[in-house]
């Protein structure tokens, strides 16, 4: 069975996970729900992950950190933690499928922490395309639209920042052509909020891309990240 696996990219930097977690043990097991943790929440002292309350030990915990686990499938408690507060920002309540692979995702403002999960699955007898998706998580923005080069991407278009209502159309990932290409949100103006000058995007690859930050921040600016997942038997 085919299955996305993860090569992670971000702000043009690569970073590969080796070492996973299932439910906190140090078992990772490709049947198990495999989920990645992308921490968009500004704040420099960083989050923690907690599963059923025991705590997930081998994260990155840094803004812009991105961490994994293997979960057991079924209902999990899933908390983030404010680690210099001590305290839950995020309390939720998850279903896991057995192997099916997740993207979670934390972002929103200090006095309002948001989250999000999506599943990652791949396009269909994409053949010669790859595919995308995009997801609006910048702060003081209003509807954006997104471009691969000067190609409009289905559902792309006047989006709003993400929240539960809008995932089942963001979460689906779209054909795009492949080859070395920029990528470009803009406002609902046209006015360039971020952008990435040259992606190589892969036949049967997978991508995220995700703006993420406040408009004005100078600690947290606008930016558009992406990571990469790779299809395998």
């Amino acid at each position: 069975m085919k299955k996305l696996s993860l090569l992670l990219v971000i702000a043009l930097s690569i970073l590969t996970l080796s070492s996973c977690l299932k439910d906190n043990d140090n078992y990772p097991d490709l049947n198990y729900p495999a989920v990645t943790l992308f921490n968009f929440y500004p704040k420099s002292t960083g989050i923690l992950y907690s599963v059923n309350g025991n705590l997930l030990n081998q994260i990155n915990s840094n803004y812009k950190g991105i961490s994994m686990f293997y979960a057991i499938p079924g209902n999990k408690k899933i908390q983030v933690i404010d680690r210099m507060q001590n305290k839950s920002i995020v309390d939720t309540t998850l279903t896991f499928a057995d192997s099916v692979v997740y993207s979670c995702m934390v972002y929103g403002t200090e006095a309002k922490p948001e989250f999000i999960r999506v599943p990652d699955v791949e396009i269909k007898n994409a053949g010669t395309k790859t595919g995308v998706r995009f997801f609006h998580l910048a702060n003081q923005v209003g509807k954006v639209n997104f471009k691969v080069g000067s190609q409009d991407i289905v559902g792309s278009t006047n989006r709003e920042k993400e929240s539960s209502s809008t995932l089942a159309q963001t979460q689906i990932f779209r054909e795009s052509s492949t080859g070395k290409t920029s990528v470009t949100v803009t406002d609902d103006k046209g006015t360039v909020l971020a952008k990435i000058d040259e992606v190589e995007l892969k036949n049967n690859e997978h991508y995220n891309f995700m703006l993420v930050g406040t408009k004005g921040d100078t600690n947290y600016p606008l930016e558009l990240v992406y990571s990469t997942y790779y299809i395998t038997d």
